[in-house]
C-alpha cells in the first residue's frame, strides 16, 4: 500500500512539476490524514515516496523489465516497520540482507510459567 502511495505521489509530482513537491506531500497528507487516521501523516508520505524511488522492484510477474512492482508478493512477513527502519540504509544489498533476515525467521513462541 505505501509502495502503490508513493508512486502515485511521485507519478503526480513528475506530471504537475516537482518544485510544488512540499506542497503535493502536503495536499496528499492532509486529505489521507483526514479519512484514514495517523498512518498517512506528512512523514510517512515521504517516507513511502523514499520507498517507491528506493525499489523499482521487477517481479517475476512484471510485464516488462521497466515495469515497477512492489515487494509484496515476495515477502510476506515484512510490515510497514520494517520498511521505515530498513530506508536509512543506503546500501540495497544491506536492506536485502535485512529482509531475508526477517523474512527466513520463525516466530518465538513465548510461554510463560506462573509461579504460586
Amino acid at each position: 500500500m505505501y509502495w502503490r502511495l508513493g508512486e502515485m505521489v511521485s507519478s503526480y509530482k513528475k506530471e504537475n512539476n516537482s518544485k510544488y513537491a512540499s506542497y503535493v506531500v502536503k495536499r496528499f497528507t492532509e486529505e489521507l490524514y483526514s479519512k484514514y487516521g495517523a498512518g498517512f501523516n506528512r512523514n510517512n508520505i515521504f517516507r513511502a515516496v523514499q520507498f517507491y524511488n528506493k525499489f523499482p522492484i521487477v517481479h517475476p510477474g512484471a510485464q516488462s523489465k521497466n515495469e515497477k512492482v512492489p515487494l509484496g508478493g515476495q515477502f510476506k512477513n515484512i510490515n510497514w516497520t520494517h520498511i521505515r527502519e530498513l530506508l536509512k540504509f543506503k546500501d540495497i544489498n544491506v536492506i536485502f540482507f535485512y529482509l531475508n533476515e526477517v523474512e527466513n525467521k520463525k516466530p518465538i513462541k513465548a510461554t510463560v510459567t506462573i509461579l504460586s
